[in-house]
């Protein structure tokens, strides 16, 4: 077995930011990621739809820096909300109907 160096975030995106299919960085290893389907990208876009209904903004492919040798890309990523400027109410939203 050959012993390899894990890449860092920079060397990564050196290598793999123009690379399609898409790869993420597990681990300092560069992961290819799998190719959705239509049903994939239906099921992905009906979870951030539910993410955003309870109250959460939800990003997809959003990279994410865990570490310098961890960048995983989820499909739907949970974002925070900016914060409320002082003095502002909080809107309320209408129930779907």
């Amino acid at each position: 077995m050959i012993a390899t160096e894990k890449l860092t975030r920079e060397r990564f995106r050196e290598l793999y930011a123009d690379r399609k299919p898409n790869y993420e960085l597990i681990d300092g290893v560069p992961e290819q990621k799998a190719l959705g389907s239509k049903r994939h990208s239906y099921l992905t876009l009906i979870l951030a739809q539910m993410l955003e209904e309870l109250g959460f903004r939800a990003a997809p492919e959003l990279t994410v820096e865990v570490s310098e040798t961890w960048e995983p890309v989820p499909d739907v990523a949970r974002r925070r909300k900016a914060p409320r400027a002082a003095g502002r109410k909080a809107r309320r939203r209408m129930p779907r109907r």
